[in-house]
């Protein structure tokens, strides 16, 4: 195989991890934000699915070091987008409350497996 078609194969798995990724911290802060995933991620208009969706991309951000422009990708967004979402969230941390949350969501997010199997 190419070394090209190799690394198109390596962008691909990078991808679909993202993707999983995501996906599952946006069923962990849906489940805890008590908003519907499926509004979460089919991107609803509303103030708790806007709020689990940007707390969703802030904790993928910061709880798998991903870069904006993997994180955008993962979640079919921006890459401004998601830089707006991180702002907002770290406003929201100013929130005693809210900061313990995330917090243990954040602490959730590191303890899931992010090794990659063949």
């Amino acid at each position: 195989m190419s070394s090209f078609a190799q690394r198109q194969q390596e962008l691909h798995r990078q991808a679909d991890q993202d993707a999983a990724r995501a996906q599952f911290v946006t069923h962990l802060v849906a489940m805890a934000l008590a908003a519907p995933a499926h509004d979460v991620s089919a991107g609803e208009r509303n103030a708790l699915a806007d709020r689990a969706r940007q707390t969703a991309m802030y904790l993928t951000h910061v709880g798998f070091a991903l870069p904006l422009n993997r994180v955008a990708r993962a979640f079919a967004r921006d890459r401004a987008t998601v830089g707006h979402a991180c702002n907002r969230v770290e406003e929201w941390r100013e929130d005693p409350a809210f900061d313990a949350l995330l917090l243990s969501l954040e602490a959730c997010v590191r303890a899931a497996p992010s090794k990659s199997f063949p």
